[in-house]
């Protein structure tokens, strides 16, 4: 037995065939840049060692320790006192009343929203302002539920808008190149890896301290640096897609200087003199080139060090984008939400945000049903984010990367009963936990996830320097009925290329019936490589480039540490086979999380024993454990459950989400 819950009897199975593709929302402009404040200087890349270092090719992988909130989120005490915060706090709470009490707070301090149950008209926006916290009384106590929100609220339409000033770098058209740019200029000299140092056209109109954006015009053809290597595309028709090429997440979409910004990183500046710019962290990315005249640009604002704490939020509307949109955010939060009913969109967007994090958080469900977009957590040009300890329930798709990324961590989270049936799927298409789904999505971490699967898509382009480690993928095991559809659990399309697959556990009895395929599909397999969707051909080198090391299976009951299956004799960013079976816990922790309680850590890996996954290689994560046995969720039929962080993880993280009350002074009406 790979489990000790029953799995669902004589499923129901509809035979409607159907491949996924995002309906996306209409096409539109490119956002952009965001300045940031110098605290973020902290963020500098680790010169020590990295846990992964013997196992992974230093041009395969980055330092993922500092992903997410620099430090970790603030626990602030401090409670705002202003007349508008007592007011709020005194019971009138209203969209007004809340965004009142926000403008009116001092940095650092917490606007509190006390217990109860609000019905809100509007849009919850904290106005651009920075160095906020709003808290509830915790998501058992504070429910707020919308019954319609701001038009145009984020740029777009959002229940909680946590963004930059004017929205200045969200609501095009808004002029500049790009669209609102602080500043601009050519990047003519740094590109190595490791890189600190940057030679600029200019550095007029920036500042130290301030977030710099990097990208470079897309390749017009397969391979840098030769054939088969590196190839960002997300433009059609191309090279490696025939339709639906980028959506809205990079400069070509407005038709600014060619084809360009599918590839981006975000850094960190110091202005040395009028041509030289040191940064951090340092250049991450080998493909970086004076061929593809790359460019550097700034925005004129940004939001930072804002949070959303410890309440629950109910969507009944259909229409609007999203639940929660941190936007041109720099070191943003969502943090013990439980959020329902997704929206037309999404529950939470990171878009265009640096170092944000969401974490502790549980979401449930979709708005529209279950439509093909409605994800739950979203990306869109990020970079150095963190989706940490979450869990996913009847979600259309939890966690999808949809726009450039680098250097993120997704790890951790659960998710369960798969919700997607659009576009004639009915409820056989299974979506998996974590889908990769824009092109310049790189260096990402995929960590000690449990639930369905991973897919790196390449409907809208291509990913490189993938990394999936210690998780335990076994499909859709729970839904009722359970699908059967598009169930591969490591699912690496086209033009998916270098990916670092790593200490997984993999696979359920009883249902996969193979280990691998190449450049086909096979909904039984554990692994499918190279396959096409919106390519128009197959891709030998997604297996070729790839690394697949110490993954434990049920096809073939055994951990596979196969030399032949490490890229140790290609000719660019090859990896040599590991000198050892030895892994590390986490390629991003150090210790043990304060969350992981008394849950044993790792929870995932061919190295754990006496585990109640497959050949006992696996425990439930922290937040699987939660919804089983504190949440008590029960498979196959639980809709919108109970949840409180402080109930699942407030013994093992120290401190109680809900700060007690200091300073309050009581509002006379």
């Amino acid at each position: 037995m790979d489990y000790t819950e029953p799995e669902v009897a004589n499923p129901m199975l509809l035979n409607t065939p159907f491949r996924f593709e995002v309906r996306s929302l209409a096409r539109a402009r490119a956002i952009p840049t965001v300045l940031v404040a110098g605290l973020l200087l902290l963020l500098s890349t680790s010169a020590n060692a990295q846990n992964w270092s013997g196992i992974l090719s230093p041009n395969r992988a980055v330092d993922w320790s500092g992903a997410g909130v620099s430090g970790g989120i603030p626990n602030r005490q401090t409670n705002c006192v202003t007349s508008q915060c007592n007011t709020l706090f005194g019971g009138t709470v209203t969209a007004a009343s809340i965004n009142s009490a926000i403008t009116s707070a001092p940095n650092n301090t917490v606007v509190r929203v006390p217990a109860g149950t609000y019905a809100i008209s509007g849009t919850i926006d904290f106005g651009g302002r920075s160095n906020v916290t709003l808290r509830g009384a915790g998501s058992n106590s504070t429910f707020i539920t919308f019954s319609s929100v701001n038009s145009g609220s984020c740029g777009f339409s959002t229940a909680v808008c946590i963004s930059t000033p004017s929205l200045q770098n969200l609501a095009p058209p808004c002029g500049g190149a790009p669209p609102c740019a602080g500043a601009m200029t050519t990047w003519t000299g740094g590109y190595a890896i490791g890189t600190t140092q940057l030679t600029v056209g200019s550095t007029a109109g920036m500042s130290t301290s301030s977030l710099l954006f990097l990208d470079q015009l897309d390749d017009t053809s397969d391979g840098y640096p030769a054939k088969g290597d590196i190839a960002i595309c997300g433009t059609s028709p191309s090279f490696c897609l025939t339709t639906n090429g980028d959506e809205f997440f990079s400069r070509t979409s407005v038709g600014n200087a060619g084809n360009r910004g599918q590839q981006e990183q975000q850094i960190i500046t110091q202005i040395v003199d009028g041509t030289h710019i040191n940064i951090s962290p340092g250049i991450r990315l080998p493909n970086w080139r004076s061929s593809q005249s790359p460019a550097a640009f700034t925005g004129k604002s940004f939001a930072t060090l804002n949070g959303i704490e410890s309440m629950s939020l109910n969507n009944q509307l259909g229409g609007i984008n999203s639940n929660i949109m941190m936007s041109g955010c720099i070191q943003c939060w969502a943090k013990g939400v439980r959020v329902l009913n997704a929206s037309s969109r999404n529950h939470v967007w990171l878009y265009q945000c640096n170092h944000c994090e969401v974490r502790d958080s549980y979401f449930y469900g979709s708005a529209n049903g279950a439509g093909s977009t409605s994800y739950g957590i979203e990306f869109a040009q990020t970079d150095g984010c963190k989706v940490e300890n979450n869990i996913f329930q009847h979600e259309t798709l939890p966690i999808n990367v949809n726009g450039s990324d680098v250097g993120s961590v997704i790890a951790h989270n659960f998710s369960i009963d798969d919700n997607y049936t659009a576009g004639g799927a009915g409820n056989d298409w299974m979506q998996p936990t974590v889908t990769l789904h824009q092109a310049g999505i790189a260096m990402l971490l995929v960590e000690g996830n449990s639930g369905l699967g991973m897919n790196a898509d390449d409907v809208h382009g291509s990913h490189h320097f993938i990394t999936e480690f210690r998780n335990h993928w076994y499909g859709d095991i729970w839904n009722n009925p359970v699908k059967a559809s598009n169930t591969t659990l490591i699912h690496l399309e086209a033009w998916t290329r270098f990916s670092n697959i790593l200490g997984n556990v993999l696979g359920r009895s009883g249902y996969y019936t193979t280990y691998s395929v190449d450049q086909n599909t096979n909904d039984k397999a554990i692994i499918t490589t190279g396959d096409p969707d919106n390519s128009p051909t197959k891709d030998a080198r997604v297996k070729a480039t790839g690394m697949f090391w110490g993954n434990y299976d049920t096809v073939t009951a055994a951990t596979r540490w196969n030399a032949s299956e490490v890229p140790s004799g290609i000719t660019n960013f090859a990896n040599p086979v590991p000198g050892n079976q030895n892994l590390p816990a986490s390629f991003y922790l150090s210790s043990k999380p304060s969350f992981f309680g008394t849950t044993p850590y790792p929870a995932v890996g061919p190295d754990v024993t006496g585990g109640n996954g497959p050949a006992g290689h696996s425990y439930y994560i922290p937040a699987e454990s939660c919804w089983y046995n504190v949440m008590k969720g029960v498979v196959g039929s639980s809709g919108a459950l109970a949840f409180d962080a402080d109930g699942c993880y407030a013994a093992s993280t120290g401190s109680s989400y809900v700060a007690p009350p200091t300073g309050i002074v009581a509002a006379v009406d």
